[in-house]
């Protein structure tokens, strides 16, 4: 069970950081309608914007790795699968 949540979790954290982004871009069409932006806890979006796309980024380039080094290790006979 645990090695299903870690699996699941790099997944998790790419939809978070997808639905940050989404919000984002719906915030910049309301704004050209004459509404501000959202602000959350007075932090401008575009802080949010940019941690959304580092842990993204960060998340896939890990995700890559571990799976690309996981797979090295089967096939030189260093882990069994």
């Amino acid at each position: 069970m645990q090695v299903a949540i870690q699996c699941v979790a790099p997944a998790a954290i790419l939809l978070g950081c997808a639905i940050i982004l989404l919000q984002h871009n719906n915030a910049g069409q309301l704004a050209n309608n004459a509404a501000k932006p959202t602000e959350i806890l007075q932090i401008p979006i575009s802080f949010w914007m940019c941690i959304a796309d580092f842990c993204g980024w960060w998340t896939c380039t890990c995700w890559f790795l571990y799976g690309a080094g996981s797979l090295a290790m089967i096939k030189s006979g260093l882990l069994q699968a």
